[in-house]
């Protein structure tokens, strides 16, 4: 049998994300495992038409303090059912924290939200969850957004 232990579920607050935090919640509970919340926010630089902008240290605070916020809500609910839940807000490119993470954590299993785009969109926005699958040397649970 497949012993989970540690699970890695990214959140970036969309209605996919929170889809894939429940299905992580309810694995964790079956399983007695912990769960590890992570929102990733992009790098220090945003390039825009009229140039780059450097997120300042103030910015970097006020996005870190929001993400904190968002996990902390979406896991005190369950931390008072008895889930442990752990969340880490990082700065980086997601597919690859995503991994990284799981690796640093030594998870079993990593549980993301897709949104389900096909053809010209998926190809132009890319998908996270598609990087993350290819990447990662554990199992990974994808959870589509119903329709």
């Amino acid at each position: 049998m497949y012993d989970i232990k540690t699970i890695v579920c990214p959140v970036d607050f969309s209605p996919g994300s929170d889809r894939a935090a429940d299905h992580a919640v309810s694995i964790a509970q079956k399983y007695g495992a912990a769960l590890h919340l992570l929102h990733i926010y992009p790098i220090d630089v945003f390039v825009g038409p009229d140039g780059g902008l450097t997120l300042t240290p103030e910015i970097v605070k006020r996005i870190v303090e929001e993400g904190t916020a968002g996990l902390e809500k979406i896991a005190a609910p369950h931390r008072s059912r008895g889930v442990d839940v752990h969340i880490d807000v990082r700065d980086g490119i997601p597919a690859e924290e995503i991994v990284r993470h799981a690796e640093r954590l030594k998870a079993d299993l990593i549980v993301v939200g897709t949104h389900g785009r096909t053809g010209l969109s998926r190809m132009l926005v890319g998908s996270v969850a598609e990087r993350v699958v290819r990447t990662a040397h554990i199992p990974v649970l994808t959870v589509r957004l119903a329709d």
